[in-house]
């Protein structure tokens, strides 16, 4: 033990008294500061809630509902209950009027319905619910013959936190596009912005310059996956930069072990490869390697 001197006990009862009373000081400082912050956040959170709720009960006046019956109800109270997205289907054929355009479909079949359900439940279920829930996906809208200003779309992200959906597709074109639309949603919630990304960009080869979007790409064979395609995981996802990012991710979902290998002999891939992982953690820790390894990505 060192044993203080006559000499520095003033200096030294000084110093611990000051301390202690900075420390009375800066601790309740620091509580308030943190339950402000909490409180914030909560606000910020009700609040959200409440616009939500708004949303949701226009839709149903809409008639915008839930299955009500059969294994399409099961799966979708399975995948509201475990992941917090709710499934929803038009009861009668629909015009909606956006920025973009007028926004028209029908209602789908049951059958349909039945298949797209069960696919949403396996798909959207593969994710933690904390990641859908801080991309902001909070419904899917089932619909059939989906346009936007007179052209045929298959799906429609990010209106008022719902994924609008054409199920009249094959399964596995489907599966794809479900995981596509679940990134534009991420990459919304990241900055709220998609349209314009100068880092994943400088991740091409200097010469490329993207074309002119995703509207303007539509031939259906353009979101193939291939390997021949320098930077690239189609054809799509040159069209611009958001489909690019879409296109990586939905890639890494339903094909993980083809795009390990396009990564291990093409540089580009592997950067956007890396990239897609680090954002997507950053946006929600729960989506780190070990989501990936449970996917089969090794990379």
């Amino acid at each position: 033990m060192i044993k203080l001197k006559p000499r520095h006990l003033p200096f030294q009862l000084s110093f611990m008294t000051m301390t202690v009373a900075a420390a009375l000081i800066i601790t309740p400082a620091l509580g308030l500061l943190a339950q402000r912050l909490y409180d914030e956040e909560e606000l910020i959170r009700l609040k959200t809630e409440a616009v939500d709720s708004r949303i949701r009960a226009d839709m149903a006046e809409r008639g915008w509902l839930c299955p009500s019956e059969g294994p399409a109800a099961a799966h979708a109270m399975a995948l509201q209950s475990g992941h917090g997205v709710e499934i929803l289907r038009p009861q009668v054929a629909f015009r909606v009027p956006l920025s973009t355009g007028v926004l028209a479909a029908r209602p789908p079949t049951g059958a349909q319905v039945m298949v797209a359900s069960k696919l949403l439940r396996e798909e959207l279920g593969r994710y933690p619910t904390t990641f859908l829930r801080d991309s902001r996906l909070r419904r899917v809208l089932l619909c059939d013959d989906l346009y936007e200003s007179n052209r045929e779309i298959p799906s429609m992200p990010n209106y008022l936190s719902t994924l609008v959906l054409d199920v009249d597709a094959p399964e596995e074109y489907l599966r794809r596009l479900v995981h596509h639309e679940v990134y534009h949603f991420a990459d919304f919630a990241d900055d709220q912005e998609v349209k314009r990304d100068d880092r994943w960009a400088k991740l091409n080869d200097n010469w490329f310059v993207y074309g002119n979007g995703g509207r303007a790409m539509r031939d259906p064979r353009s979101g193939d996956l291939t390997g021949d395609l320098p930077g690239f995981l189609s054809q799509y996802a040159t069209s611009a930069v958001e489909e690019d990012k879409a296109e990586v991710f939905a890639f890494m979902m339903v094909e993980p072990e083809r795009v390990a290998e396009i990564a291990g002999r093409d540089p580009v891939v592997a950067r956007k490869v890396r990239a897609m992982k680090d954002r997507l953690e950053a946006l929600s820790p729960v989506m780190g390697e070990e989501f990936w390894h449970r996917q089969r990505l090794t990379l």
